[in-house]
């Protein structure tokens, strides 16, 4: 019997099997490895080490984060200010009581002011917290304190409105765009999916576990349809750079679902590790929730990517930025220590992140439903808030170059773009630091914010009071959120980008309008990040500039020499919306700014918010290196001789063509609808990116995929993954249909798989010393109908290698392959249910030491 019914026949077998075990299904006491080691933790004798350079990576950068957050939140030396986990796995009976009172007071505290309760933001960390203590230390806490977290999460209704986990997850359940939209619960918003898929590891709640499934099926569903999760994933972290991923996939009972978590978390490496350039060892994507105290200062976002690197990278969270003494901030999140571990990550990942092939494109598809369009004008239509996005990462051995075409979710501190390098001229300061990098981004402020500066602005919702950062309070330095208040319109070819203006005085958030009366200058601007406040490099067409400010003319480039490494920007037609609007270079803290204003007077009074909209500003950007164009004078030449054609402004819509030897970019934008009517490079329609597209990775499913060195055909009309790990040694299958079996065929350098039915999992080749290697992942389920000799032919997996199979791994059981001969060829035949009382115990539910 061979239909198409057999996997749903035995999933559905087996979650009956699974409703009757109830809470007896919790899974094994966890190994040693998942308990964290708290002696490291403790501050070093010498705390003035922390505030040092450090390069670490794995557990010495577990080592370094946990003591560097010692400090932070326990800077009196109290020895029962220490975190819950410490105390719990200390030698101390004394602290390990202490902690199991607390939980058990927490516990009644919330009974008995529930309705208090769920109105806190911070409600959730509870749960999450005592969750996780139950999971990874259950013989450190005592039998009651077991059963008081079971009865407060059977209390609190985990699903209900109340306890607002499932609305914080999903954003706003009655919205189903806002469910479909990645971020809404991939991210793992405030760490709302822990709850529901652990809670079920300790108590029955049939909802919430229907809801966690839902969820992590929702964001597989994401990955197949999205090339990145919109707000959270492609620059240094966010919610979901914790380690949250680590405790779903550790500790969710069910192991299909386990398994998701699995490829969801390692989906999000491989997209960080794509836009990790080795050259200035950073992320270098631009994105959303992208604030400069996250990518150009040092926190502990910086320090959770060291975590999954094996290669030690610079860290120092206590770096100084001159007028900004992060010593003093930072405190105490008591859910850090206790969910934080070294990621579980395949040693194939880390080859994308250090011996990519270059020059090396990324592009992949943010597919969300959009922000409504801001601001709001009278009888203009809205565009479409299901247009496409799309996010382009192009690398060389020299710098790296990337955009976004949309604001994606939040607004307040975008990067359209960002390009880095090494500064040449700081040889000795370590890669990866401050002093060491370069990067050039587009920003649009007012009264000429540059965030590492003092300096401000009023928003009408306070317009008394100068707006205050998060981290470092009023009047910056902005190392938070550095507001951004422009939308952008860019189309990037390789290393050539158009990117064009459309300012707004205020942000989307209700009640941040500035207070026009306080706000006066309002530039679109391009920063030069450099430690270097020299004017070394710079020029204006062929003359250096040798002092500052420096005024530039319509037609104008600005370039920058940087040892190997060529920089050019030249700045688009601009609208004088009120006073003596320039284009100058200034300088300012630890930049050199190109000041393109659309306002330069005292106010921004009697502005109209269309006049606002369709005003003209922005930027052609290229860059370059020795390698592509040789000598900088030859560089200079070649741009020198590029064309703005047309520049023009039809109603909304603004229509660029840039034109130079090699290049012919033509962009027609709509800035309120954030609408690209036209989008050419070299006369042909840039399409946008289906979903993701890079050398080493890609997803598809159109049933073909490609990498530079590998193929993978499936089934037309189900999305797949195929990754090339070369240097390492190792291609990667990943058949990302939860409930589907589908046809793979593999095709890489050193074999060729193919298999007519494979489940929900992954298929590995590995090189070795002496042959090859076959791992397979995979969801095979453990009730297997009828004979088992009828539906195993599908199953088969035929190798067809030159080499010798060293070995063969399918769910961590060993097997032999049998020899066969196809059309006079030899040929390898593994038969994954030849083994099926092993395979079934792979697939069996783990069980949970819960202090029953």
């Amino acid at each position: 019997m061979k239909t198409e019914s057999h996997f749903i026949k035995r999933i559905s077998l087996f979650f009956v099997v699974l409703s009757f075990c109830g809470t007896a299904l919790l899974a094994q006491i966890p190994p040693p490895m998942l308990v964290p080691d708290v002696t490291k933790w403790k501050l070093p004798d010498d705390t003035q080490m922390l505030f040092e350079d450090h390069n670490v990576g794995g557990d010495a950068a577990l080592t370094y984060l946990m003591q560097r957050y010692s400090y932070q939140s326990n800077r009196t030396g109290d020895p029962n200010n220490y975190s819950m986990i410490e105390k719990l796995l200390s030698s101390d009976p004394v602290l390990m009581g202490q902690v199991n009172s607390q939980i058990r007071k927490q516990c009644k505290n919330i009974k008995e002011n529930f309705e208090q309760w769920k109105k806190q933001d911070t409600e959730r960390r509870e749960l999450n917290i005592m969750i996780l203590l139950a999971l990874r230390v259950p013989d450190r806490l005592e039998p009651e304190t077991h059963e008081a977290i079971r009865d407060i999460l059977e209390f609190v209704d985990l699903t209900s409105e109340g306890a607002k986990i499932v609305r914080w997850l999903y954003r706003d359940i009655s919205n189903p765009t806002w469910v479909g939209s990645p971020g809404g619960n991939g991210a793992n918003s405030h760490a709302c999916l822990n709850t529901l898929t652990l809670a079920p590891a300790l108590i029955t709640d049939n909802k919430a576990l229907g809801e966690g499934n839902r969820g992590l099926l929702q964001e597989l569903n994401h990955m197949n349809t999205s090339g990145d999760i919109s707000e959270f994933n492609c620059m240094e972290a966010h919610w979901n750079g914790s380690a949250s991923w680590e405790m779903i996939k550790k500790y969710i009972p069910d192991p299909y679902y386990r398994r998701v978590a699995e490829m969801v978390s390692e989906r999000l490496w491989i997209n960080r590790f794509l836009t990790w350039s080795p050259t200035v060892e950073r992320i270098t994507g631009p994105g959303s929730r992208v604030a400069p105290g996250e990518i150009f200062g040092c926190n502990g976002l910086r320090e959770l990517v060291a975590l999954g690197m094996q290669k030690p990278i610079w860290v120092n969270t206590f770096f100084q930025w001159d007028n900004w003494d992060p010593k003093q901030s930072g405190g105490s999140w008591e859910q850090t220590p206790t969910e934080i571990m070294v990621p579980d990550i395949p040693d194939y990942l880390q080859d994308l992140a250090w011996n990519k092939t270059y020059p090396n494109e990324m592009q992949v598809s943010v597919d969300f439903k959009q922000w409504d369009n801001y601001p709001p004008l009278e009888n203009v239509p809205l565009g479409n808030p299901f247009r496409p996005a799309k996010y382009v990462n192009y690398q060389t051995e020299n710098y790296a170059i990337g955009s976004t075409t949309s604001r994606w979710f939040v607004n307040t501190c975008i990067l359209n773009s960002t390009i880095w390098w090494n500064n040449s001229r700081a040889p000795g300061k370590p890669v990866g630091s401050p002093e060491r990098f370069c990067a050039l981004y587009p920003h649009y402020v007012f009264n000429g914010m540059c965030f590492t500066e003092k300096g401000g602005y009023y928003f009408e919702k306070d317009p008394e009071n100068i707006a205050s950062d998060g981290w470092v309070g009023p009047a910056g330095p902005w190392m938070r959120e550095f507001v951004e208040f422009g939308q952008a319109g860019i189309l990037q070819d390789r290393n050539t980008m158009v990117l064009a203006y459309s300012p707004k005085p205020g942000t989307h958030n209700k009640g941040e309008m500035l207070v026009k009366e306080k706000t006066s200058r309002a530039s679109a601007a391009m920063f030069l990040f450099r430690w270097d406040e020299s004017l070394e490099g710079l020029y204006v067409n062929r003359e250096k500039v040798k002092k500052l400010p420096f005024e530039m003319e319509t037609g104008d480039w600005w370039f920058i020499e940087d040892g190997e490494v060529y920089a050019a920007i030249r700045p688009l037609k601009s609208t004088s919306l009120k006073g003596n609007c320039k284009t100058v270079l200034e300088k300012r803290k630890h930049h050199i700014v190109l000041y393109q204003d659309n306002v330069n007077a005292n106010d921004i009074i009697g502005i109209s918010d269309e006049d606002w909209v369709k005003s003209q500003s922005g930027f052609i950007v290229e860059m370059g290196d020795k390698k592509e164009y040789g000598t900088f004078k030859d560089f200079q030449d070649k741009i020198l001789k590029g064309k703005v054609i047309t520049d023009d402004v039809n109603s909304f819509e603004r229509h660029i063509v840039y034109k130079r030897e090699g290049r012919d970019m033509e962009m027609v934008w709509d800035c309120y609808k954030e609408e690209y009517p036209v989008r050419k490079i070299n006369g042909i329609d840039d399409e946008w990116t289906r979903y993701a597209e890079s050398p080493e990775f890609v997803v598809s499913d159109n049933g073909i995929l490609k990498t530079h060195d590998a193929e993978l055909k499936t089934a037309t009309g189900n999305s797949a993954w195929l990754l090339s790990a070369s240097t390492h040694g190792s291609w990667v299958a990943y058949q990302s249909q939860f409930d589907k079996e589908l046809p793979l065929e593999l095709a890489c350098p050193v074999a060729k798989i193919k298999v007519e039915k494979f489940p929900f999992g992954k298929l590995m080749v590995h090189k070795k010393e002496n042959g090859i290697s076959l791992e397979v992942d995979a969801g095979y389920s453990p009730v297997i109908p009828g004979d088992v000799n009828e539906v195993t032919n599908d199953y088969r997996i035929t190798i067809d290698t030159p080499l010798n199979i060293e070995e063969v791994l399918i769910n961590g059981i060993s097997y032999t392959p049998e020899s066969i001969e196809r059309d006079k060829n030899k040929i390898y035949s593994v038969n994954p249910f030849s083994k099926i009382k092993q395979l079934e115990e792979t697939m069996k539910v783990r069980m949970v030491a819960s202090g029953n």
